[in-house]
């Protein structure tokens, strides 16, 4: 992994907003679920190369959100993901959804490895070692 940070720009469309143009809640679950997987696919490789190669994927065993500002229709948004934890079977992440330099939600989630039955299933080495080397870096200050 080049960063313990990863960041991906998504704009807010009209389907993700309601009537009044503000983003639907769990339409910022959808904008995490997309950072984690671009940071996949930038840092090893992607979901789906990783379930066909590997056999596992990472599903979504727990996750809190804190709603801070809401996003609204056509904004330009940030979401970073940092890597927390890296253990045998699963991920500790920090996600915040930022428009411009402001904190719109805070999402911190644990990803499990499971096998293609869902079974918990170790990472592959890659993916662990990967994993904590980002971890011992020392270029990340903190978010914005």
């Amino acid at each position: 992994m080049n960063s313990v940070l990863h960041q991906l720009k998504i704009r807010v469309y009209y389907e993700d907003s309601d009537a009044g143009g503000i983003v639907y809640h769990a339409n910022y679950f959808k904008f995490a679920e997309r950072a984690r997987s671009e940071m996949l696919r930038s840092a090893f490789l992607s979901p789906k190369e990783i379930a066909d190669t590997y056999q596992i994927m990472f599903v979504v065993k727990k996750c809190t959100i804190d709603y801070i500002k809401p996003a609204k229709f056509d904004d330009l948004l940030m979401v970073q993901t940092m890597v927390l934890g890296c253990h045998a079977a699963s991920l500790d992440l920090q996600q915040k959804i930022l428009r411009d330099k402001s904190v719109l939600a805070s999402l911190e989630v644990k990803l499990a490895c499971v096998n293609l039955q869902g079974q918990v299933s170790r990472l592959p080495k890659f993916l662990y070692d990967g994993f904590k080397n980002s971890l011992k870096k020392d270029n990340f200050n903190g978010y914005n």
